[in-house]
């Protein structure tokens, strides 16, 4: 117990350090075009500065009464963002090569015009399409593309969940019981220059009223902060644990759980967001002898957007996503009540993404307080290229 309660106070140090916003999220420079020095202005929202520059106000209140081009940086994106406007600031182009977006705007006062490009950015058609662009090209997307986008993030809830988690295995039954369970998770993030920090939890309870077939929900929720961006993900998970091969003590024991989701990610501070179904399915394949056990977890899972209008404000949300995970995990009962396990997961994207696919380390310790209850805590890195999170999860669970 003592061992265990050590890592677990190791884990809540760990995910209390933040590491510091190396860069800003955003980056727009504007250039006058009659001639003069480029005036630029940076920050965590997109927002603000759309709004400043649109209206040449602010960092850019020098372009009053001027025409200029500019160019905004999302992210590690140098020119994700192009923008024009008059010197009478009534009539501008916004573009991109990203998504071939290019809308013009004219409108009667330069308080008008800003008010024309704001709505436009925050809810039209062709920013859905923008947006799903830098979820295909950028570290920060929010619904797709990344380890710790909206996809991602549901994938992995499930895997852990139904496929990876021994918790609730190791030298015990399969569960015949009522599982509720409370899973955490949090660390850092390190990629292309921005860092940042996010933070997980769910609530979960599993029944297994037969013991071939079983009902699980879970409902899962993620913040996210990268470069003093906010993000917000939600749902619920509902799966149907199958155990095709039933486990005893010693001897193979195979689990199939297909499961759907619904979900919603949102980002004030990116302008992005949307809402999306999920369907999948997960496998744990098992091998127990003795103290040891050897676990092939696979998952598959499919993710489409779904518009949604809430009052007059249309979200399109535009994301068709293939997500595979393949690991193994070894697990060694040193004791009655102390477990340790560590594993390795392979993920990647089937369709183009920001991050195309990543390793995942686990390093866990599981204590049992009696045969129905106990605590397990774990490191967990992410490892993709040019992207890194270092951080750890706790998981409490009890069996009625």
């Amino acid at each position: 117990m003592r061992i265990a309660t050590r890592f677990l106070a190791l884990c809540v140090i760990f995910l209390a350090c933040r590491q510091t916003v190396a860069a800003d999220a955003f980056l727009i420079v504007a250039t006058p075009t009659g001639g003069g020095a480029p005036v630029e202005s940076s920050g965590p929202r997109l927002l603000p500065l759309l709004k400043d520059v649109t209206h040449s106000s602010g960092a850019f209140s020098s372009l009053a009464g001027q025409p200029f081009n500019a160019t905004v940086r999302y992210g590690e994106l140098p020119n994700a963002l192009q923008f024009s406007e008059n010197a009478s600031h009534t009539t501008a182009t916004l573009s991109s090569g990203l998504s071939g977006l290019k809308q013009q705007f004219t409108a009667p006062s330069p308080a008008a015009l800003q008010s024309q490009v704001t709505d436009f950015v925050q809810t039209s058609s062709p920013i859905a399409k923008y947006n799903a662009a830098i979820d295909r090209n950028s570290v920060f997307g929010v619904i797709d593309g990344n380890p710790r986008s909206a996809t991602a993030f549901l994938a992995e809830d499930a895997y852990f969940r139904w496929g990876q988690d021994p918790s609730t295995e190791g030298t015990s039954q399969l569960g015949k019981n009522v599982n509720l369970r409370f899973d955490t998770s949090g660390g850092g993030m390190d990629t292309h220059g921005f860092s940042g920090y996010y933070y997980t939890a769910a609530l979960g309870v599993d029944w297994q009223f037969t013991q071939p077939v079983g009902i699980a929900l879970a409902v899962p929720f993620e913040y996210r902060n990268l470069a003093g961006t906010n993000t917000y993900i939600a749902g619920a998970n509902l799966g149907i644990p199958i155990n095709i091969i039933q486990m005893k003590h010693d001897g193979f024991g195979w689990r199939l759980t297909p499961f759907g989701s619904t979900w919603g990610a949102f980002s004030d501070n990116l302008v992005a967001g949307g809402f999306f179904v999920t369907g999948g399915a997960v496998s744990s394949f098992r091998y127990r002898i003795g103290s040891f056990q050897a676990t092939l977890m696979n998952e598959a899972t499919y993710n489409g957007g779904v518009p949604l209008t809430i009052g007059s404000i249309n979200y399109e949300t535009r994301v068709e996503q293939w997500l595979f995970k393949n690991g193994v995990q070894l697990a060694y009962a040193i004791s009655e009540p102390l477990q340790v396990d560590g594993s390795v997961t392979y993920s990647n994207y089937a369709h183009a993404a920001a991050v195309p696919d990543w390793w995942t380390v686990q390093m866990g310790m599981n204590w049992r307080f009696s045969d129905r209850s106990g605590v397990r805590v774990a490191y967990q890195g992410d490892f993709g290229s040019g992207y890194t999170t270092n951080g750890g999860t706790v998981s409490l669970y009890l069996r009625f």
